[in-house]
């Protein structure tokens, strides 16, 4: 029981995060930079935003964060 608790919560964590990572992305779109990388400024890659729809970096900065 225990440790359904724990992965309940972690669920929980993971799902919070996800979410706020969501309505960052939302308000990116609104201020017409959903489409830049957070670290470099250039382009995210629509193939890579089509992935992680949610996603600030593009693929190489991923790498680098």
């Amino acid at each position: 029981e225990r440790e359904n608790d724990e992965v309940i919560a972690q669920l929980e964590n993971d799902t919070r995060i996800e979410l706020q990572q969501v309505r960052h992305a939302m308000k990116r779109l609104e201020q017409g930079t959903y489409h830049d990388c957070a670290e470099c400024g250039e382009e995210i890659s629509l193939e890579r935003l089509t992935a992680i729809p949610y996603t600030q970096y593009c693929i190489d900065c991923a790498d680098t964060v």
